[in-house]
């Protein structure tokens, strides 16, 4: 693998990448029990109510809302040591999946140009039919 393709978010301006930009033909292969998500875009840039939002609340609100679909799970993901299914989702989880995650969780990391989320099975909170579904200045205090 190329390690010039992967690269910590953190030292990016950004965190979502453009929708337009589709996920990379190929993956890394996810390990042990993590899941891949690419985070997805939910604010409008204003509330529902029409007021514009700063620039300086929509960086809180990508911090605060963590919502993504998932691209690929590690082949631990959601099974027991004897291989059995955990089925934590009614139906479980699949890759294409919208889920929102815990706060301050997944390790944030850019490959081959798209913005992903490492996480661990047990972070993802809740499966989501629609991420603009989410009210994202419900956190904005």
């Amino acid at each position: 693998m190329n390690l010039d393709a992967v690269m910590d978010v953190a030292k990016t301006s950004e965190e979502i990448t453009d929708n337009a930009v589709p996920d990379p033909e190929v993956l890394p292969r996810i390990c042990g029990d993590y899941i891949m998500v690419r985070p997805v875009k939910t604010e409008t840039g204003k509330t529902k109510g029409g007021i514009l939002l700063p620039d300086s609340t929509q960086g809180d609100i990508k911090y605060l809302c963590n919502v993504g679909r998932i691209v690929a799970f590690g082949p631990r993901a959601y099974k027991t040591k004897n291989d059995a299914v955990i089925d934590w989702v009614e139906g479980g989880l699949k890759v294409g999946d919208i889920v929102q995650w815990e706060r301050f969780v997944g390790k944030r990391i850019r490959y081959r140009g798209v913005n992903f989320v490492l996480l661990k099975d047990v972070a993802i909170q809740m499966v989501l039919e629609n991420a603009t579904d989410v009210d994202v200045t419900a956190n904005i205090e």
